[in-house]
């Protein structure tokens, strides 16, 4: 059986766990690139499902080696899914802390392929990065003017 989706610029298809720091690499890059990413593992680059064998410490070591290898940390949504009796795991972030690095390296998805970051688009992308937190909050003053928030900020 195969997925209905593809390989794209934020979802990446591991055969096997075998492959954990690979999927990592192109997590990160989804990140600088979409915000989000998917990695499924157990399936082809086709989209077949030749599933993967869990363990008791799969998760763990899931999540241990995605606080070793990726910077800034990210959190993890770890899922296990069974279809036709072969079991997927799927690792889903989101993050606007843009660049992330995965071993010290920086990557950046390009259609269905991680790309190193050369220094030049990593000094763009540190200008331009969402390191501003502020901007993805909701304001509970909906009607406010930019001259009523410096107002408002003068106060504080």
């Amino acid at each position: 059986m195969k997925l209905l989706i593809q390989e794209n610029e934020c979802i990446e298809f591991k055969e096997s766990l075998a492959q954990l720091d690979k999927g990592l690499k192109s997590l990160t890059a989804m990140l600088n690139r979409c915000n989000y990413g998917d990695v499924y593992f157990g399936v082809k680059d086709d989209g077949t499902i030749c599933g993967c064998q869990i363990g008791k410490q799969t998760f763990k070591d899931i999540r241990q080696k995605t606080f070793e290898l990726i910077q800034p940390k990210i959190i993890i949504d770890v899922k296990q899914k069974n279809i036709e009796n072969k079991t997927i795991i799927i690792i889903h972030a989101d993050g606007v802390n843009v660049p992330y690095s995965c071993d010290g390296r920086y990557y950046i998805r390009n259609l269905a392929s991680d790309e190193q970051v050369d220094n030049y688009l990593l000094r763009k992308m540190l200008e331009v990065g969402d390191r501003d937190l502020i901007r993805h909050r909701e304001s509970y003053l909906q009607n406010l003017t930019f001259n009523q928030f410096i107002e408002y900020n003068k106060q504080k």
